[in-house]
């Protein structure tokens, strides 16, 4: 089974990013926008190889996005 996309825009969800999401390496869509995700982002999301999108704006997110992130060569939506 492979999972491409998560899409849980205004969810309200809360605490922090889940680390087993960088598991998913066949995600290529991570949406988690408008919704109260606290803390830093996972280093984990570093291991998304297939990340084309990702978006996390409009959450309660500290502290610099993990240097990891520039090595996805998918990732083209921040």
């Amino acid at each position: 089974m492979q999972l491409d996309y998560i899409f849980v825009f205004v969810n309200r969800l809360s605490g922090r990013i889940p680390t087993y999401l960088g598991n998913i390496t066949s995600l290529a869509y991570l949406d988690l926008e408008a919704n109260q995700f606290s803390g830093q982002v996972p280093l984990e999301i570093g291991k998304l190889v297939n990340l084309r999108t990702l978006r996390l704006s409009y959450n309660r997110l500290t502290g610099d996005l993990p240097v990891q992130l520039a090595e996805l060569k998918n990732l083209t939506d921040l």
